[in-house]
């Protein structure tokens, strides 16, 4: 479906002062805003694209409610991208604020003063039975808590004290190449975290501590712009198409001359020219057995007009329902499972559906990123965040227990092993590839077994506790 939302329209005006703020350092950030279904996830990949064809540093950083949505976690995607070996400060700090269930903790040196003691020296005991042990002292459980060293630093400090270490780092890395960074759903972020972005890391340009980088903030809505640096932004709001993008469509589609006028102007004030709405409404007009090649414009367009006003009613939830109707049975079963994870691959999509072979998952996870409503998240994919929720929800609340239940243990395994591999090959500074396996198997054994998975999070919790060292006193 990006496909077809890139048929409507080049976005050649956005394209345009994207390129020019690569040349220029005048305005080095860029806001795209608009509605769902208005282009975002198309033009950003073709932001992406332009940076790939230039070949220029970029990391892409897509925020959701469960990932990249905190400073920290958007700190380690920037490094991932551009490569951990490049910011040596910044991980030393990471790793030793947040050390890793793999990384060995300070050595306990403990020192007892005195001299030896004879607890019994010149006792006499007469029909005494001794029970237990005599010692001058007796140490029966050794609670001797180390606090991590993160708990001295306040948590203000603590993000300060990151930020400035990966700037160091970052600083030579961008001295003479340029960078982009590119954020995706940028609505999804916390308040505080928007802030640190705006004020901790954007604001470096303007203070001459950064050069060379460029922004790019995608969101629903305009963002809400802070500090010096709002003077430094490129503003590209989506509108919605004119009349003659919706009759380039159409033509590119193959609708015949005659009457594609008139369609595309009943197209255009049927859908408010949001390009979803017309692309899934005409796909689906011109797929569905009601409709035939030899039926009239009208009648097409009254079915068209039928399932804008179905979409218009339901929300996302109609417009994913229409997108599943068109696909192959298979395919929209291997979607639906899609929304379970978080993220999937083509390895992931193989532990939801052991029936496919890899041909066909490869297949199935091209066509998938194509879609409008799955995004890229590094080298993985997902279903963007209201999509998720409504095929979860369907999941949840339908007769399909079964499956999913049997679909969730098959994660629970694959993430399962994943985390044990990764406990073997594993280096200190990717430790928490190793946590974040196991969270995710945690996750998917709840929707397998609730009390396991319960179990398995009060596990996590106690073995959390025991390496920051949180016991009380």
């Amino acid at each position: 479906m990006r496909d077809v939302l890139a048929a409507f329209v080049d976005r050649h005006l956005e394209l345009s002062r994207f390129c020019e703020m690569l040349e220029s350092d005048e305005k080095p950030i860029m806001i795209v805003w608009g509605d769902d279904g208005i282009g975002k996830s198309s033009l950003l990949a073709r932001l992406i694209h332009e940076c790939a064809s230039r070949k220029l540093h970029k990391s892409e950083v897509f925020v959701s409610k469960s990932r990249f949505n905190s400073y920290l976690e958007i700190l380690r995607k920037i490094r991932d991208d551009l490569g951990p070996e490049l910011f040596p400060n910044f991980t030393q700090l990471v790793n030793y604020i947040f050390p890793g269930p793999l990384q060995p903790r300070a050595p306990i040196k403990i020192e007892v003063g005195g001299g030896a003691q004879s607890v019994l020296e010149r006792a006499k005991l007469e029909n005494v039975t001794i029970h237990g042990d005599v010692a001058g002292v007796i140490i029966k459980d050794c609670m001797i808590n180390v606090p991590d060293p993160s708990l001295n630093i306040p948590p203000q400090d603590r993000m300060n004290l990151l930020t400035a270490e990966f700037l160091k780092d970052l600083a030579p890395i961008v001295q003479n190449a340029l960078l982009v960074v590119l954020f995706d759903d940028i609505q999804e972020l916390t308040d505080e975290t928007y802030t640190w972005l705006w004020e901790g890391i954007i604001s470096a340009l303007e203070q001459g501590q950064l050069k060379n980088i460029r922004f790019v903030l995608c969101g629903r809505a305009k963002p809400q712009l802070q500090g010096a640096a709002a003077l430094s932004v490129k503003e590209a709001p989506l509108q919605p198409l004119g009349v003659s993008d919706v009759e380039d469509y159409l033509e590119r589609s193959g609708h015949v001359a005659d009457g594609r006028v008139a369609a595309a102007q009943m197209l255009w004030a049927a859908s408010g020219g949001v390009p979803l709405k017309v692309a899934l409404a005409w796909t689906a007009t011109s797929n569905s057995s009601k409709i035939n090649e030899s039926e009239s414009m009208d009648k097409r367009l009254e079915e068209f007009q039928r399932l804008l006003n179905e979409i218009s009613a339901k929300g996302t939830g109609a417009a994913v329902d229409l997108l599943l109707r068109q696909m192959d049975p298979n395919q929209a079963r291997c979607l639906q499972l899609c929304a379970i994870p978080h993220e999937f691959d083509i390895s992931i999509l193989r532990a939801l559906a052991p029936d496919l072979s890899e041909d066909q998952a490869r297949q199935y996870t091209d066509a998938f990123s194509k879609l409008s409503l799955v995004a890229k998240c590094g080298e993985l994919l997902a279903v963007h965040e209201e999509s998720r929720r409504y095929l979860f929800d369907k999941w949840l609340g339908s007769e399909r227990g079964a499956e999913f239940n049997a679909a969730s243990t098959r994660l629970s395994e694959y993430f399962g092993a994943l985390s044990a591999r990764l406990k073997t090959e594993t280096a200190t500074e990717n430790s928490d590839a190793v946590e974040q396996a196991q969270r995710k198997r945690m996750f998917h054994l709840i929707g397998a077994s609730r009390a396991e998975g319960l179990a398995e999070f009060e596990r996590l919790c106690r073995q959390a506790s025991r390496r920051n060292a949180l016991r009380p006193m």
